[in-house]
């Protein structure tokens, strides 16, 4: 029965697998994972049964768990959190230990072993915490070295052959954790004899024997990347010295092998450099030093290695690592050589430089080749076509290849002084490279991991690197002006992601003459994460936790999130402490000589708000400014500081109300500006994006809303009202002691709210979004006040409230609410603006009725208990404008013109007479249809038009 299972799982994987299979079973679509869940329980109800049963057991969980998701097989460096809900199923801490007493079972066959091996790989490819599980579990990790590792050497005849997944296996442990890799040094030595055994002399097959050299100088690199373990490279130096030889003589390998070996063991000496550029910062301390470094002459070693490198693609990855190492090599040599590393420098120079700038010269095709290769992927990435995946894998090689260039470029530069930059030490393709770069800030790449699985966000690693390394170039090329390198950053900014604050603070030496090692709280606010980088840094060996991405964890617990990738709003994110600031770790650890005040922090904040957006404004990167919900947001939370939130243990002073300040106040007012609208005609800033104009969230807005701050929380009520559907009722029919104000139509006398009394804006103060609206011509770009008048108010309610407001006399609304009040009243009671209004809202789904002939207009509130239901039309509200309003009321009701498509028609010129003849006709004569021809008169009276 179970055998049967077994076939039924993979027939079912497959076919979900492959969307357009002609086999599928109709009745079965839809319920493959329901299946994929029974199936797995019941291999995991039999795997403890003996004999046969129990090798079939495991066969049907590695089906369901390994086989199901094959196309993660092969994914590290990131916490995959693929199937939570299925790998929780099996109950890892229970399974774990039978895994264990299966492994050292000699009457289970070596298939089954295998199997076994895989599945326990599988869920250490799940998360860190499964990860954490299988080095804690009772003899797991030395059952499986034991087992796939330690075979005899040479193999006997019933013996296994050690197996390199098991070393891929340590390698995901180690990468988990410190704490993990920690552990497995003891079981390190051991596997050194796959590095002495050379495969020309190995007892185990070439390849296979090729496999677990490779894999075991991965599990080093990954060793020494935490700083641990690098003494091997002093203690066992007669065997790297003749593995490196080994490399260097060409060995008769497949191209593909020869390349992944070389890229290995080119990789682990960068690391070991990096770690003897400082050895105070390995485990422990000077086990591997500079000088000794420096004697290997690992740099000549790669020098050696390039001439026997080609430029085919196959050797990418080759040039990158040997790039890698020259770079590392440099910049260790900077901090320990002579002058700064002047000779090595020369050196290196003298044996790349003519590699670059040839136009026959290796590295000069091989980086030419590289761009256009990533050029080529971000072109089939952009349609998200059933290639994406393999084209997201392929485009990690020439991306490094790039990056690596950079690299070696940028530690090719003498240590910086205060005078500018002679000529570069080599020539890159500078204007390809920066068009490359602006094209990637842009590519619609990096939304890809939140559509199709977050396990791909490891493959955009290089990518944020490149961006980073060549911001760092970018500085240096003639022309760059620092707007425009502030500009670059603050758009490349946004594409990093975790594992890429080194590479963000790297600037910091640049522009900044003060420690700012701790003012780094927004990329990394847990001190305790620290995600290890793609390239290795003399900071990260001695203060990574992890070498893995989080990856898309659902409820990632708050002391293990990192800062990236960055909010669009990062740049208020001293507001948010400030609001904080009693609970801010940031403020609790303040420097005793901290005499900032907090009207100083938002001063500083807001100027670098409105610096940054004119800089990117300035160079067509708008795209990247806040949009109006943030920059709204930012205002509101200043405004809030003067509640006394900010008081508290860190001594900041808020009881004077900061948005009173004056400096504070031009400030906002210049933020605001762009998102106004005009008279008079500017340039527009560029079009917002969706994501820059969109409304607070409920979940943008809890990183702000402390549950323990009572003024604050009262803050987050307000906006939980504003982001309802039905907002308006606040400003419109809400009294000031939260009572409702009349919205009745029936009394003789208006009544307003107390926002509506008390509030004079100016249309010319209003902020917009710049989307559009039912009708519009198309996405503005430039603020238009209409985004406030359509589509047309079908709430009877707020229609009521209007029409009350607008009969209130004195105490009606002007400027702004005016408008809305006339607008909306205006166009549901007049036919020609209701035409308008409905010719703009076509193709809108609404569950309100409207005549065709635009005579009657019915608006019935939404159900809400409490409410009283109002059931107005069209004759209903000019009806009792025209009994009960005040002339500048009826007035500016009668003569209101306004369309939703063309230029906006501003007041007064809106209240005008200007409409065409035809329109009046027909006001008119609606009135003596619906109303009466006595008051028709008086209308025509109104408009101005004479009896014919």
């Amino acid at each position: 029965m179970l055998s049967v299972l077994v076939k039924v799982v993979h027939r079912l994987g497959v076919r979900l697998k492959d969307g357009d299979s002609p086999d599928k079973i109709a009745e079965l679509v839809g319920k493959e994972g329901e299946l994929r869940k029974q199936a797995l329980a019941s291999g995991l109800s039999a795997i403890s049964e003996h004999g046969s049963v129990s090798a079939v057991a495991v066969e049907v969980v590695g089906e369901c768990l390994v086989v199901w998701d094959d196309r993660t097989a092969d994914v590290e460096g990131i916490e995959l959190h693929f199937a939570p809900d299925v790998i929780s199923s099996t109950h890892p801490e229970q399974l774990l230990p039978i895994i264990a007493g299966m492994l050292v079972q000699p009457s289970l066959p070596h298939e089954t072993l295998e199997q076994l091996l895989v599945i326990v790989y599988r869920f250490a490819q799940e998360s860190n915490e499964l990860a954490n599980s299988i080095m804690t579990a009772p003899h797991l990790v030395s059952v499986i070295i034991q087992t796939f590792l330690l075979t005899p050497i040479p193999p006997r005849e019933d013996s296994f052959l050690p197996d390199p997944l098991a070393l891929r296996f340590l390698i995901i442990l180690a990468s988990a954790s410190r704490s993990n890799a920690s552990t497995l040094l003891e079981p390190a030595d051991a596997l050194l004899r796959f590095a002495t055994l050379l495969p020309n002399s190995s007892p185990f097959p070439t390849p296979l024997a090729t496999s677990l050299l490779i894999q075991t100088l991965r599990f080093y690199r990954i060793l020494a990347s935490y700083g641990l373990y690098s003494h091997i490279a002093t203690s066992a130096s007669i065997y790297f010295s003749a593995l490196g030889s080994y490399v260097l003589s060409s060995p008769p390998l497949a191209p593909k092998t020869l390349s992944q070996l070389r890229a290995a063991r080119s990789s682990l000496l960068e690391v070991w450099i990096v770690c003897a550029t400082d050895p105070h910062a390995i485990t422990p301390p000077h086990e591997i030093p500079w000088s000794q470094v420096t004697a290997w002459s690992w740099e000549s070693e790669m020098r050696l290695l390039r001439k026997d490198l080609t430029e085919a693609e196959q050797d990418w990855e080759v040039w990158s690592v040997v790039w890698n190492v020259e770079a590392a090599w440099l910049e260790g040599a900077r901090i320990n050589g002579m002058k700064g590393g002047e000779k090595e420098r020369s050196d290196v120079l003298e044996s790349v430089q003519p590699g670059f700038e040839a136009e026959d010269g290796l590295e000069h095709k091989v980086v030419r080749a590289a761009l256009e290769a990533v050029k080529q992927h971000l072109g089939i990435l952009a349609t998200d076509g059933p290639g994406m995946e393999k084209a997201l894998r392929l485009i990690v090689t020439p991306t490094r290849a790039l990056s690596s260039a950079i690299r070696l470029w940028l530690a090719c530069l003498p240590p910086l002084k205060d005078v500018p930059l002679g000529s570069p030490p080599f020539m890159l393709p500078f204007g390809k490279l920066s068009k490359l770069c602006a094209e990637l800030v842009t590519h619609p790449v990096w939304s890809l991991p939140q559509k199709h699985g977050m396990y791909l966000q490891v493959h955009l690693r290089p990518l944020s690197s490149l961006l980073a390394y060549f911001h760092r170039l970018s500085r240096h090329i003639p022309g760059t002006s620092p707007d425009l390198w502030l500009a670059q950053g603050l758009s490349m900014i946004t594409r990093v992601i975790p594992g890429d604050e080194c590479c963000n603070c790297h600037g910091r030496k640049l522009y900044s003459t003060r420690d700012t090692s701790d003012c780094r709280h927004t990329i990394r606010p847990n001190l305790n994460v620290y995600l290890g980088p793609l390239y290795i840094t003399t900071e990260s060996i001695s203060r990574s936790t992890t070498l893995r991405l989080p990856g898309g964890a659902p409820d990632l617990p708050e002391e293990a999130k990192t800062g990236l990738p960055l909010p669009r709003d990062w740049l208020t994110a001293p507001l948010t402490h400030l609001l904080w600031s009693g609970t801010s770790p940031v403020f609790r650890s303040l420097p005793t000589g901290w005499d900032a005040s907090e009207v100083e922090v938002v001063r500083a904040t807001l100027l670098l708000l409105h610096v940054s957006s004119g800089v990117l404004q300035r160079w067509g990167l708008g795209l990247y400014a806040l949009g109006p919900a943030e920059v709204v947001f930012a205002c509101m939370k200043v405004c809030m500081f003067e509640h006394g939130v900010g008081g508290g243990a860190s001594g900041m002073d808020s009881s004077t109300g900061v948005f009173r300040d004056s400096i504070v106040e031009k400030l906002m007012g210049w933020l605001l500006d762009p998102f106004t609208p005009k008279q008079l005609p500017i340039p527009p800033p560029s079009p917002p994006t969706a994501a820059a104009c969109s409304e607070p969230t409920s979940a943008s807005l809890s990183r702000f809303t402390p549950q323990n701050h009572i003024p604050f929380y009262q803050f987050k009520r307000i906006l939980s009202h504003y982001t309802l559907p039905d907002y308006r009722r606040l400003v419109w029919c809400e009294a000031g002691d939260g009572s409702r104000a009349s919205s009745g139509v029936g009394g003789a006398v208006g009544a307003v709210t107390e926002v509506v009394r008390t509030v004079r804006l100016s249309l010319e103060q209003v902020v917009c979004c710049g989307l559009g609206w039912p009708g519009s011509d198309s996405v503005l770009a430039s603020p238009d006040i209409r985004e406030y008048l359509y589509p047309v108010e079908r709430n009877g309610r707020i229609l009521g409230a209007y029409l009350q407001a607008l009969l209130a006399g004195s105490n009606a609304p002007q400027g702004f609410l005016r408008l809305i009040a006339v607008h909306h009243v205006a166009c549901s009671a007049l036919p020609d603006l209701q035409k308008l209004a409905r010719a703009a809202e076509d193709g809108t789904s609404s569950n309100n009725t409207v005549t065709d002939g635009g005579e009657v207009m019915t608006v019935t509130p939404p159900t809400d208990p409490g409410q009283s239901s109002v059931s107005l039309t069209g004759p209903t509200l000019l009806r009792l404008l025209l009994n009960r309003g005040d002339a500048p009321a009826v007035q500016d009701v009668l003569l209101y013109c306004q369309s939703p498509r063309g230029g906006f028609l501003w007041p007064p010129s809106c209240f005008e007479d200007d409409l065409a003849e035809t329109d009046k006709a027909e006001r008119v004569e609606y009135v003596r249809d619906v109303i009466s021809g006595v008051m028709a008169e008086r209308v025509k009276v109104i408009l101005g038009r004479k009896e014919d």
